[in-house]
């Protein structure tokens, strides 16, 4: 063992490096000048350009900026520091503060942005999924200018914008501004032409207005309050009340028409 370390350090030395380098009692090996340490008891330079503290295996070549095994910080990272460049950091499951976390630390201020792409052989490079310095996530786009921006449709079981999902597939707290608005229903009253439907007497509807202050079927402002108002079957009892309206009026006019011919 002896032989080997002589050996190696008269190559360094043949290779025209200064070298300034310790033999420790383990048989591990620091080069201090350029910053090389092998199963070192002291780190050589926390820039240095290999530092190895246990077993590694590579079968193959690597160009690499930097790689670093954090030991006992349970971390592992592939790239330049967070306020240089790129990285890529794995913590352990027992780290004290990020346990079994995967970041992507990316650029300096204002400056950096993660891309995920795949490869069609006709079209090339397409961009799938991409967040920008400042957090805005774009999906189809690279210019994402709200915190998401999706160019394509969207699929979801339920949305929450500031609101109660409970119940609910899309709760908003807030104004819905839009040009048209689609509503589906399961049926509409056109059963109020039908003959054999009981249109009410207008003096019975009367009645039913001067006790309780709203039409026959209409939910009272008690119940919009409480309960709120549903688009798709309020429209439903207006169109009802519209078309017992036009029979009302349809009967007097048959009953102008009588009296006229009186």
């Amino acid at each position: 063992m002896k032989s080997i370390k002589i050996i190696i350090a008269a190559v360094l030395v043949m290779a025209g490096m200064s070298v300034s380098a310790q033999w420790l009692d383990n048989g591990s090996f620091s080069y201090t000048n350029d910053r090389v340490g092998i199963g070192f008891e002291t780190n050589p330079s926390s820039a240095m350009f290999l530092s190895v503290n246990g077993p590694s295996y590579i079968n193959g070549t690597i160009f690499t900026s930097r790689i670093a095994a954090y030991n006992p910080s349970n971390r592992f990272d592939f790239g330049w520091g967070a306020t240089a460049g790129s990285n890529l950091e794995f913590y352990s499951n027992d780290h004290p503060t990020s346990p079994g976390q995967m970041r992507f630390v990316f650029g300096k201020a204002n400056t950096g942005n993660v891309n995920y792409l795949s490869y069609d052989a006709s079209t090339g490079w397409t961009s799938r999924l991409f967040v920008n310095y400042d957090g805005n996530i774009g999906i189809g786009t690279q210019t994402p200018s709200s915190k998401l921006d999706v160019k394509g449709e969207i699929k979801a079981h339920s949305i929450s914008i500031d609101g109660d999902l409970t119940g609910n597939a899309l709760a908003i707290n807030g104004k819905i501004t839009a040009k048209e608005v689609e509503v589906t229903l399961d049926g509409w009253p056109d059963y109020v032409f039908s003959d054999d439907y009981e249109l009410s007497p207008l003096s019975e509807v009367e009645i039913f207005v001067k006790e309780n202050k709203h039409l026959p079927g209409i939910p009272s402002e008690k119940e919009i309050i409480e309960n709120g108002l549903s688009v798709g079957q309020m429209n439903q009892k207006m169109m009802e009340k519209i078309e017992e309206l036009t029979l009302y009026v349809i009967e007097l006019q048959k009953e102008v028409e009588r009296l006229k011919n009186k």
